[in-house]
């Protein structure tokens, strides 16, 4: 059962120049269960396969989460803890309903989606990868990447932390392919952390340097969506840029 330790949540989303946004944001806080897509294959089909992504995901940890025996019909990886192994049967879960909404249409109707989702238990955090999104946890005025984004934008050039070119391709997705093996990682939540989920319209650096910078100023709580907000407006994007962030109490 999720126990909720959390202080605050920030939501924000811009289209960019596309004009058509095909990322979503999740969050349940109740289940303490949180995502962000990045959908491809077009305007319609992309922003669905966001959408039902984390739509998917949501309603498999809300019927498994904290169940003890609830991955048992399905993937156990003994290296993971009962978060680890549930969030990563959701997000296996996700993918099949959309490879099964793919089955029928044609090349050009069909959709997939780069997804980040993350599930709180107790003081545990999973985190499921697929694709380019990215995730900051920031402890005090430290910020660590937790996933490694699979593009072919880093495949060709790995020391560029940039994610702003045409090559940035997710070399997994969910709606792709049966085979889908998420990258998980776990960690140990303290109070006052903060987690940042976001999708590849902004890299990582930027991201850090935007929350260091709020947190090395004055700024009370409620002060933090604000700024943030005021952040995003000055990103001059041309792609979909969505951002999550969630403190910790």
């Amino acid at each position: 059962m999720s126990t909720n330790r959390i202080s605050s949540i920030t939501q924000l989303s811009t289209a960019g120049s596309r004009g058509v946004q095909e990322d979503f944001l999740m969050c349940e806080q109740d289940k303490s269960i949180f995502a962000v897509a990045d959908g491809f294959g077009g305007p319609q089909s992309g922003s669905a396969a966001a959408k039902q992504a984390c739509e998917a995901t949501r309603a498999f940890l809300s019927r498994e989460g904290g169940d003890a025996d609830a991955t048992l019909p399905f993937v156990i990886r003994h290296y993971y803890s009962l978060v680890g192994n549930v969030l990563f049967n959701a997000v296996v879960h996700a993918n099949r309903e959309l490879m099964h909404s793919n089955k029928n249409r044609n090349v050009h109707e069909k959709g997939g989606a780069s997804l980040l989702a993350a599930y709180l238990d107790e003081s545990m955090l999973g985190i499921a990868n697929v694709g380019t999104c990215g995730a900051l946890l920031v402890r005090g005025n430290d910020a660590s990447e937790l996933v490694t984004p699979r593009s072919y934008a880093r495949l060709v050039d790995v020391t560029n932390g940039k994610r702003t070119d045409h090559k940035n391709v997710p070399l997994a997705a969910l709606g792709i392919s049966d085979d889908l093996e998420p990258e998980i990682v776990e960690v140990k939540i303290r109070g006052g952390d903060w987690l940042i989920l976001f999708t590849d319209g902004f890299d990582a650096q930027s991201v850090k340097d935007a929350i260091q910078s709020i947190k090395q100023g004055k700024f009370n709580a409620e002060d933090v969506p604000v700024l943030l907000e005021e952040w995003v407006q000055k990103q001059d994007k041309d792609d979909n840029a969505s951002l999550l962030l969630v403190i910790f109490e």
